[in-house]
């Protein structure tokens, strides 16, 4: 996931090093349990709303890559329950 990264798109990508997700929306439709989204250092203005959900043995991690990564989702987000340490 690296929005600055001239090869980066939302579309006709697996999101690999050299064809990185652009947006952080695209890479929540595409993540799966056991996955972990590496995001590079950026400001990204979005609202993260992933399609499907990690488990207690395969969690869905996003991870910055380096200091420097700000998410700033602007609308609440309602109906998310915390399981233990998951949200």
């Amino acid at each position: 996931m690296d929005h600055a990264n001239p090869n980066a798109r939302d579309y006709l990508t697996d999101g690999s090093d050299k064809v990185p997700f652009k947006t952080l929306a695209a890479a929540c439709k595409k993540a799966e349990a056991g996955d972990t989204v590496l995001v590079k250092p950026g400001v990204y203005r979005e609202i993260l709303v992933p399609m499907k959900s990690g488990r207690k043995d395969a969690p869905l991690v996003f991870e910055a890559t380096g200091s420097g990564v700000c998410v700033k989702g602007s609308d609440l987000v309602a109906g998310l329950k915390k399981d233990e340490q998951l949200w």
